[in-house]
């Protein structure tokens, strides 16, 4: 029996695993050999691990991937636990510790690989086909919190690709094997792998139907296909895209899977058939050979589809004859042409776009086509090559988002949206404000009624209202969404405790130092994105997962605005602040103003900045930061400008200094440490600019400043940087919906309250952020009761 889909060689790559400190299994290795046993007797390949630990699964992964050719069938197993964290699958290599001691966050990184991660690697591959098998779920493991959970959450197929996952759905009631020798899914593979006459998916339903039975309900086999062809692993012949066994023994037939038939072909009939596949391939050429850089892009896309042309004029050139060919040499010469053409496809480094467009489609929100007047955006790229997943969506990122509204509705005050806000939280969770009661000055405290640690985790919640356009989510969502919020904080400065932590998230800092102590502590959690910065709300089904990928950073940046709180960052970074504000006759200290303000005096000399701590701050803020990012695995970090509008100090004349200084901190920390990140893979800064023209000439703002700093530099670093004029909230939905784990960042206030002034309608950004997103819900401490829980304080 032979197969319609195309594939040249048959490989697998195997992991058995009996060997855990905490729940050891017995029959994963028995189950790991024999089934490379079997495979080789159908002609696979096969790669095995047994007991591997991270570090060795990593280096035969890598050589694996390696030899992967795109007209390979690839098969995956892999038998041994595994444990679902934070909406992510993972596989549990040997070695892997369970310390109840320890949060959930330190156990998942001790000796585990994301199933995500193996995925996004073989695609980047672009095999014919691929096939994952994973064995698990074969004994109950620890989990803190998710106890009820299954070994593995669903899982969605990339294009080309089926993915089979046994689970326990009644842990109490499962035992590893049936008969002693193997587990329940290998023993019932066993049956049927080799038959030629059953193809892949069919065999897999009649495996899970006998593990049902077997085990009377208590594991089940799920698989999740994206195949639009039948697979059957038991044949053992190369199939061509017509479903024909292809003879080796003829390398040019072999290679572009030309049947037996074209020999009888007469010529006009064979050029007619081969400029079909040439049209095809320039196509695919075009599409494929897309590029990060336009103009190069363009050059190859040109030379590419020339090339072809010429070879397609070639044969039109030729006498046309309606006698058949009886010389072979004829037949093989132009199929030889195409093979040529064949192999500079597959020699492109990028997968087809196929792929990309079906990642896109998982999630829910359409892909736009590119506008015809992009906004303004720059690509800064080390000497490492972009693998192609990425590469398509920072292309999307500068060309095909809808540009930024810089006048819309929330571009000043706030009313409706504070309004609107006001109403949900009063709608779902009995919102009501404290009189008389500040958190702290000029913020008002309130009170929920019902908690949504308290509430039953099925009720259905919306924003702002039940309807088809609502953003919808469970109080389940919203729980879990809560447990992750995480502090961590830079043991170098002194004072750092988690007394001190813990205080602070009360808005209850002391001014002064207390206050600049705060620039160096980092609250993060999963942040859901509700309504854009233009006011539409994004809809959302319980179905889309794209919210879940979004986190929220919220950082203090410098602030030299001059308020009171913030005195510090006047008496560390301004040397000459004596000559520059007005200070109070009697104490001989920065004059108070209104109970919060400083004044500069008038006409003050030039502001004297201590450049080298300012810079040093910065860099350790910023270090601190993506360390974080990268430790909460976020693979593209969205950053914004920190530190900058009104706090960068414009009113006494520095700010075009401070963003200079900021741009540098940022530029010299990616390009230094971005090769030692694990899960960063590219970092984008949103910068609108809304800085006037004067004629022909930009006034400089932001992002003017941030990419000369890059350009000047001569940017090498490993991280490609992305800079664009958008807002975060339309990049970090972008990319979510692409299925990219990201971070936005909020310049938090250094009280540390999140959206502290939320209720006074202001168009501040953090303000922005607590009407758009579920900030509030998540990272204020009146609403959250984790956000005071010293446990998740992590001072490294």
């Amino acid at each position: 029996m032979s197969s319609s889909l195309t594939y040249q060689r048959k490989q697998a790559f195997i992991i058995g695993i009996n060997d855990y400190v905490s729940s050891p299994l017995a029959c994963c290795i028995n189950d790991a050999e024999i089934l490379k046993n079997t495979l080789e007797s159908i002609e696979f390949t096969v790669k095995m691990q047994i007991n591997p630990n991270l570090k060795v699964f990593h280096q035969t992964f890598k050589e694996f991937v390696a030899g992967i050719q795109p007209t390979d069938l690839i098969l995956f197993y892999f038998t041994g636990h595994s444990k679902p964290y934070e909406r992510e699958n993972y596989l549990l290599m040997s070695g892997h510790v369970y310390d109840t001691n320890k949060p959930e966050s330190s156990n998942m990184m001790d000796n585990t690989i994301s199933i995500g991660h193996i995925m996004k690697v073989l695609v980047n591959k672009n095999p014919s086909a691929t096939i994952y098998i994973f064995d698990c779920g074969r004994t109950c493991t620890n989990h803190k919190e998710f106890n009820a959970q299954p070994s593995l959450l669903s899982m969605k197929a990339p294009a080309k690709t089926l993915v089979a996952y046994s689970n326990c759905i009644r842990p109490g009631a499962c035992s590893e094997t049936g008969n002693g020798e193997h587990g329940y899914l290998m023993e019932n593979l066993l049956k049927y792998i080799k038959n030629p006459n059953i193809d892949i998916e069919e065999m897999l339903r009649k495996v899970g139907r006998n593990i049902h039975t077997q085990t009377s309900g208590s594991k089940v086999l799920y698989q999740n296909s994206s195949l639009n062809q039948k697979i059957f692993l038991g044949s053992t012949d190369v199939q061509d895209t017509n479903g024909n066994t292809v003879d080796e023994s003829s390398s040019s037939h072999k290679s572009i899977g030309l049947n037996r038939s074209t020999r009888n072909l007469t010529k006009e009939q064979f050029q007619t058939q081969s400029e079909d596949i040439v049209r095809a391939a320039s196509t695919d050429a075009v599409e494929t050979k897309s590029s990060v850089q336009p103009s190069m892009c363009s050059q190859q896309k040109l030379t590419t589809a020339s090339s072809l042309d010429d070879r397609t004029s070639e044969s039109r050139a030729g006498k046309h004859t309606s006698k058949p060919v009886n010389r072979a040499d004829e037949v093989i010469k132009l199929a030889g042409k195409l093979h040529n053409v064949a192999s500079e496809l597959q020699r492109a480094p990028l997968r087809p776009p196929e792929i990309a467009l079906h990642l896109s489609d998982t999630y829910h929100l359409p892909i736009k086509e590119p506008i015809v007047k992009p906004y303004p955006s720059e690509i800064f790229v080390g000497p490492t090559s972009i693998p192609f997943d990425l590469q398509t969506l920072l292309e999307h990122l500068m060309h095909g988002l809808s540009p930024m509204n810089k006048e819309g509705p929330m571009s000043g005050k706030c009313i409706h949206e504070t309004d609107q806000m006001k109403d949900f939280l009063t709608r779902n969770f009995g919102f009501h404000n404290i009189v008389g009661k500040c958190i702290v000055q000029g913020v008002q405290s309130f009170n929920l009624e019902a908690l949504p640690s308290t509430m039953d985790p099925n009720t259905i919640i919306y924003f702002p209202c039940e309807g088809s356009s609502a953003f919808t989510m469970t109080v389940s969502e919203i729980q879990r969404w809560q447990n992750s919020f995480t502090v961590y904080a830079d043991r170098d400065i002194p004072g750092m405790k988690k007394s001190f932590l813990q205080r602070a998230l009360e808005g209850k800092s002391m001014n002064g130092r207390e206050a600049f102590r705060m620039k160096f502590v980092v609250r993060i959690s999963d942040c859901p994105v509700m309504m854009k910065f233009d006011a539409k709300i994004l809809p959302r089904s319980l179905n889309d997962d794209w919210p879940n990928f979004i986190k929220l950073i919220s950082m203090t940046g410098v602030d030299f605005a001059g308020r009171v709180h913030d005195v510090d960052d006047i008496l560390a970074y301004i040397t000459n602040w004596r000559n520059v504000f007005e200070l109070d006759q009697v104490t001989g200290k920065i004059a108070v103003f209104d109970g919060r303000n400083f004044h500069p005096v008038k006409n003050h000399p030039p502001v004297l900045l201590n450049e080298n701590l300012l810079l040093d701050h910065l860099k350790r803020m910023t270090r601190l930061r993506l360390r974080v990012c990268d430790r909460e695995k976020v693979q593209i970090v969205v950053e914004t400008g920190i530190g900058l509008g009104i706090f960068s100090g414009k009113h006494i004349r520095i700010d075009s200094q401070v963003r200079r200084l900021t741009a540098h901190a940022l530029r010299c920390v990616i390009t230094e440490e971005g090769a030692t990140y694990t899960h960063i893979r590219a970092i984008v800064f949103a910068l609108p600019i809304f800085s006037k023209t004067i004629g022909d000439i930009q006034i400089p703002d932001v992002y003017h400043d941030f990419v000369n700093e890059f350009h000047k530099s001569k940017y090498c670093g490993r991280i490609p940087v992305l800079i664009v004029d958008h807002d975060m909230h339309e990049l970090a939905v972008a990319i979510a919906c692409r299925g990219f784990r990201v971070s936005e960042l909020n310049p938090a206030d250094s009280h540390g309250v999140f959206g502290e002034y939320w209720q006074n309608y202001g168009p501040a950004v953090e303000e922005k952020l607590a009407l758009t997103t579920l900030g509030l819900l998540v990272q204020h401490h009146l609403i959250n009761r984790s956000v005071l829980d010293d446990s998740r304080y992590h001072i490294i």
